[in-house]
């Protein structure tokens, strides 16, 4: 394994409108790819070897397209968050957040 990916459930999701990224068979993860859908959702976090970006000429890229170098070779393990995901990266996204928690402090 060279990465261990955090992934949140989609329909634990909040403030996120893709379409969700991987499949998980065991702990082991698959790119949407053509796919509409995915069920899980990658949240930015991850454990990974140093060497994962060896080779990487930039000085800024995404990971993504490590993922997806990695995922068909069975390099890339996932772990399932066990709540709730809440995506703040906009202000309404902010906005849902905050409702949902005032939402549960009732």
């Amino acid at each position: 394994m060279d990465a261990a990916l955090l992934l949140a459930r989609m329909e634990r999701t909040t403030g996120f409108d893709g379409a969700g990224d991987f499949f998980m068979a065991g702990d082991r993860l698959r790119f949407r790819g053509e796919a509409t859908s995915a069920p899980l959702n990658y949240m930015g976090v991850h454990i990974t070897k140093p060497q994962i970006v060896d080779g990487v000429d930039e000085a800024a890229f995404s990971l993504a397209k490590i993922w997806r170098e990695r995922a068909p070779q069975g390099r890339l393990a996932g772990v399932v968050m066990d709540g709730d995901w809440m995506h703040v990266g906009d202000p309404e996204a902010r906005g849902i957040a905050e409702e949902r928690l005032a939402a549960r402090d009732r």
